[in-house]
């Protein structure tokens, strides 16, 4: 009884203690600290540029994945610079080759504008890179725009069918190793092989990725490219062969837009006749007749009805409209027939977002090469002024397309020289621009915008892009 009354009495005191240090007040030492937000500053705009032709096989062809770049490009670029600002041009060990964005490029290289105090964009930095091979494996003429790095990338334009070489060129201009992944969609869905995940892109270096070894024997695809660890850039370098005759190459830019309504300016159809000859001496000809290509995210989960309207400039420029249904998570190709020689422009609605490119294709008997190919993706809406450097070498045209319910004024400098245009609604105009001039196009309403380039009748074409890395509001504790 005396050991129940001890035990009882423990209890309560225990009780009692709790309930003091419970009710004790909060004890602070020192002033409490405040969150502050501190603004940090973009970081410096730094453009990839992917170098010359990559040739595949070795010297005989022959040799499995091995790559060398064949020849140089032609770098052109402007440079806005500011009283603060610099420019640095330097290949991908980091040793500095120049101060200006122009000149000959081999290997891959970086542009990098610090310091300036001016708003980043395509007006303060923009760059780009032209080379006409003609070799005995490869002729065409090949254009890209050197690009900012991400880690995400859409591209609209493989073909890995026979005598058809689809180049994946992954850069890493980062001080660490990148992971690359790939999915791969064809026209029966996405495809699923061996071999895409976990490529590396080494640090301040390449990797050269054969699509053919994800996706053999398949003449429409579409890509997507993923990367953690660092940022990259992504261009696709596509190649023709028709029996031992090299007929066309391109290097190929990521899309950049997916939504309900398109715009694809530049479309410019030339050889029509020719292309009509050669396709009816051989069936390996087949793919010099343009198509639209369209690809339907699979998060969509129904079909997409797409409605394309090819429209020329003129009215004696007749174009087409075509519409269909396409699943999906799958890609299309659709033929654009009956288009004769002239400059067009093609708008695209569709009730699901999707994203959407056009490959454009000459032909002239006797030429070298007889036919070539570019591949024009979907536009980015120009809402502020964008700038373009005009390659140094051969005929350059500039194509701005109005899907507005009302006419657009736009404001073309060249050279510093200013012009005002007019480009009615759901049309284009094409407008000629001199070889090296500083561009910079601006609208009074959203347009879309590219350049396409002639060279002996091989062609290529360059999107107008706008660079621009973010600064942001970041809240921390200063102690």
């Amino acid at each position: 009884m005396m050991l129940r009354r001890l035990l009882a009495a423990a209890m309560l005191l225990a009780l009692a203690g709790l309930s003091i240090f419970a009710s004790a007040p909060n004890i602070l030492f020192g002033d409490k600290v405040s969150a502050k937000t501190v603004s940090v500053n973009p970081k410096d705009l730094q453009l990839v540029c992917p170098g010359a032709f990559y040739r595949s096989g070795a010297d005989t062809g022959l040799a499995v994945n091995s790559f060398s770049q064949l020849g140089s490009s032609a770098l052109s670029g402007s440079f806005e610079s500011g009283a603060s600002s610099t420019l640095k041009v330097a290949d991908f060990g980091g040793q500095v080759v120049g101060q200006n964005p122009s000149g000959s490029v081999t290997s891959p290289l970086t542009i990098t504008a610090s310091g300036s105090e001016l708003t980043q964009g395509s007006k303060l930095l923009n760059s780009n890179q032209l080379q006409l091979v003609n070799d005995s494996r490869a002729a065409g003429l090949l254009a890209a725009p050197c690009l900012k790095a991400e880690s995400d990338f859409w591209i609209l334009a493989a073909d890995t069918s026979v005598g058809r070489e689809s180049l994946l060129i992954l850069n890493n201009p980062g001080s660490v190793n990148a992971t690359v992944s790939i999915e791969v969609f064809g026209s029966g869905g996405k495809i699923a092989t061996a071999g895409q995940e976990g490529i590396s892109v080494p640090a301040a270096g390449s990797t050269v990725v054969p699509i053919a070894s994800l996706a053999p024997g398949l003449s429409t695809l579409t890509l997507h490219v993923r990367s953690v660890s660092s940022a990259i850039t992504a261009t696709l370098q596509q190649k023709t062969v028709r029996g031992l005759v090299a007929a066309g190459a391109e290097w190929i830019s990521p899309s950049t837009q997916i939504g309900n309504s398109l715009v694809i300016p530049g479309f410019f159809v030339r050889g029509v006749k020719d292309a009509s000859k050669l396709r009816a001496g051989s069936a390996d000809y087949g793919d010099i007749s343009p198509v639209l290509r369209v690809f339907v995210p699979a998060s969509a989960k129904v079909n997409a009805t797409v409605t394309a309207q090819v429209v020329g400039t003129t009215a004696k420029t007749f174009g087409t409209v075509v519409r269909m249904q396409v699943a999906a998570g799958t890609v299309t190709d659709i033929p654009l027939n009956g288009l004769q020689d002239g400059d067009y422009s093609v708008f695209i609605s569709s009730d699901q977002p999707i994203r959407a490119a056009v490959r454009l294709s000459r032909a002239k008997l006797g030429g070298k090469p007889a036919t070539d190919f570019t591949w024009l993706q979907a536009a980015a809406p120009i809402t502020k002024p964008v700038g373009i450097t005009v390659p140094g070498s051969g005929i350059s045209k500039l194509s701005i397309a109005n899907f507005n319910k009302s006419s657009a004024t736009v404001t073309l400098v060249v050279n510093g020289v200013s012009h005002t245009l007019t480009v009615p609604s759901n049309n284009s105009l094409t407008v000629a621009v001199a070889n090296g001039a500083s561009v910079v196009i601006g609208s009074s309403m959203p347009i879309e915008a590219n350049l396409i380039v002639d060279l002996n009748f091989a062609l290529a074409s360059l999107p107008l892009v706008d660079y621009q890395n973010v600064g942001s509001a970041q809240t921390v504790l200063v102690r």
